[in-house]
């Protein structure tokens, strides 16, 4: 996605843990005894009521500290502002003002550039910052970039090191052969180059010099100045790498002169078809050395095949020199790997990005996402896709926590309503860590939210995502189908299967969102993890149009559902072919309605249902079940618990932007 700066002068946000209503009129304390409470664990309860620093969101600061560094002024952060902790890094600086949340932040720095990770007040600062969030319980994350996007460390691991440079192979079609080919740095017209934050060059995450060099100058150094303290560090946050050899269009016009440029631009250079390189990849394909004009032109077998060999290679290499090395080092300093990646909502801009996003994703212990948007109903547009995929990653893993990187960039400026339905649509696809850009007035806005997102996480940061549909990710198919070009990356420019199989996979994928059928997005070896997990075969896998699955995975006996032009999948008719594979009713809201998100979890052997309306209008009608069970209801929002009765339909009165939590007694 489109980013913010990222040197934001970070506010905080203040919140007020509020008591729990049990009625409608009357606020009180939660008191043993009481029968309504009966049916909910009482550590539930407690998190409920007054939400503890794991549940809640942290919030981002890139600037400085100024005197918020001892435990008496941080106490601010978890006392009055009631955030669970904060993402950190040493201050880096820009000139530049931003608004956000409707607050114009000057994020001026005392801290200039030139100086990131060489500033000694800026490391005393910031140990004296986590000493201080230690003994006062806020939990401290890293930010490990100047800026965005991370690996470059601010420039550090270029410096003196220019063979570490992002590297393109780039095909001229107007010479012959022999001569068409080349090699050269990636910067002209690339993210590195056409960015929010600062035109700077860019190491390559194909070679594992730069990420080795990127973690001394980064990793170890953060370990090194906080001592025995960097075992209360709990993650790293790597902010959009990319294979970055690849044209993703301008920023706007009024960004583009005003960005700090580390690096000019050459005029000089041709704006060519462009493809991720590294001298790694010539040396891995050993004796049969990629055909490069394939990896640009031809529609043959051959070619395809060839495009599919390199891009999966190129994938391996991502994974291992750049994922990996981070998830090691952060492994064996017991800490969590976490981040995201770039534009995860653009299916188009998977392959040339990160050759497989699914991929990239399972190689962190935190995967994460990207969501500047705040207007709620984009969970039923792109958003479904930006939350899908590392939630997706998470479930293949085996692992629960999901973080997002939220803010109002993109929309809504940060009102209440719209900032808690954009939590809740999320936390319904897993998400646990809320790392905010919100910018913070200080109101009642702000205290409402942490609140907000704390109580979500009291119920479901344990509870288990129920998902038994699959969305077949064709990442094969488009790493076969995929040809650079010169021109901005747009799906327009591929060919007409690439643009069908895309367009395919993004409708089914909302459609599925838009009838609250919860899905996880699976690859081959998605496929094969998954029977592996859920210990069965008789799965429904929903394959986009001109899609061919390997013979391999077909013979697994999972049960495909292919969208095809002359009998297209449709909310219609899947949810009797759903019905059928898996031999039970499924949830259904009814009347139907686009704009109800639905989450389905367990947890200590409890149902839990979460709806969400993200709409403009109230909803009215039911939640059909397939079970019969009596249940509580939760307004995360006022914190009113009710009970309702046993019923396989649970009645559903919804305001606009409005979340209830449904919990089996």
């Amino acid at each position: 996605m489109s980013k913010i700066l990222k040197c934001l002068l970070c506010l905080v946000v203040i919140s007020l843990s509020l008591e729990i209503i049990v009625v409608a009129s009357e606020p009180s304390h939660v008191t043993a005894g009481m029968p309504v409470f009966t049916a909910i664990p009482e550590s539930w309860l407690t998190e409920w009521n007054d939400p503890t620093v794991k549940n809640r969101p942290l919030q981002i600061i890139h600037g400085s500290f100024g005197d918020r560094t001892t435990p008496e002024k941080l106490r601010y952060y978890k006392d009055d502002c009631g955030l669970g902790g904060l993402v950190i890094n040493l201050p880096f600086a820009t000139n530049a003002i931003e608004v956000i949340g409707g607050l114009a932040i000057n994020v001026a720095a005392n801290v200039p550039s030139d100086n990131y990770l060489r500033n000694e007040i800026g490391w005393q600062h910031l140990v004296e910052v986590v000493r201080s969030a230690k003994e006062i319980g806020l939990r401290i994350w890293i930010y490990d970039e100047d800026g965005y996007p991370s690996l470059a460390a601010g420039g550090l691991v270029l410096e003196g090191h220019p063979e570490l440079e992002s590297q393109a192979l780039v095909y001229d079609e107007t010479k012959n052969d022999n001569t068409a080919f080349s090699v050269r740095a990636a910067y002209e017209y690339t993210h590195a180059a056409s960015n929010y934050y600062v035109l700077r060059r860019y190491p390559n995450p194909l070679n594992p010099n730069a990420t080795k060099r990127f973690i001394e100058v980064t990793h170890e150094q953060y370990k090194k100045r906080l001592g025995d303290l960097h075992n209360y560090i709990e993650a790293y946050f790597t902010d959009e790498p990319s294979l970055n050899a690849v044209n993703i269009g301008t920023v706007p016009d009024d960004v583009q002169k005003t960005r700090p440029i580390a690096d000019p631009i050459d005029p000089n250079i041709p704006l060519l078809p462009m493809a991720a390189w590294s001298d790694e990849l010539v040396t891995v394909s050993g004796d049969a050395p990629f055909n490069k004009k394939s990896l640009f032109v031809g529609d043959t077998d051959a070619d395809k095949n060839e495009r599919q060999r390199f891009w999966n290679t190129v994938t391996q290499l991502n994974s291992q020199f750049y994922y990996q090395a981070i998830r090691d080092w952060c492994r064996a300093n017991h800490v969590a790997s976490s981040g995201h990646t770039l534009r995860e909502e653009n299916t188009d801009a998977h392959v040339p990005l990160d050759g497989n996003k699914l991929t990239i994703l399972r190689m962190m212990d935190i995967p994460g996402l990207d969501m500047l948007n705040s207007d709620p109903r984009v969970f039923a547009w792109s958003g479904w896709k930006a939350a899908g995929f590392p939630a997706s990653a998470a479930a293949l893993n085996e692992t629960r926590l999901i973080f997002t990187e939220v803010s109002d960039f993109n929309g809504h400026n940060g009102d209440l309503a719209s900032m808690q339905a954009t939590a809740a649509w999320q936390a319904i696809w897993g998400v646990t860590e809320f790392a905010l850009y919100y910018g913070i007035t200080g109101t009642e806005i702000h205290k409402k939210y942490c609140d907000y997102i704390g109580r979500l996480n009291a119920v479901l940061r344990e509870a288990k995502p129920i998902r038994s549909v699959l969305l077949y990710y064709p990442i094969t198919d488009l790493q076969r189908e995929y040809k650079p070009t010169a021109e901005p990356l747009n799906i327009k420019t591929q060919s007409q299967r690439m643009q069908e199989i895309i367009q395919s996979f993004d409708r089914i994928g909302e459609m599925l969102v838009r009838c609250q059928i919860p899905f996880i997005i699976v690859d081959d070896q998605g496929i094969k993890d998954w029977l592996r997990i859920s210990q069965r075969t008789n799965l429904p896998l929903l394959v986009p149009q001109n899609v061919q699955i390997p013979q391999e995975i077909r013979n697994l006996g999972i049960c495909e559902l292919t969208d095809v032009t002359d009998n297209p999948l449709t909310p219609q008719n899947i949810e009797n072919h759903l019905e059928n594979i898996l031999d039970s009713k499924l949830e259904k809201i009814v009347p139907a309605n686009g704009w109800i998100s639905f989450g389905h979890f367990e947890r200590d052997n409890r149902t839990i249902y979460v709806v969400l309306n993200a709409g403009n209008e109230p909803y009215q009608g039911i939640l059909k079940c397939s079970k019969i069970h009596a249940r509580l209801q939760l307004d995360p929002m006022t914190g009113k618990i009710e009970e309702i009765q046993e019923t396989d339909a649970i009645p559903l009165a919804l305001a606009p932007l409005q979340t209830l939590i449904f919990v089996e007694k």
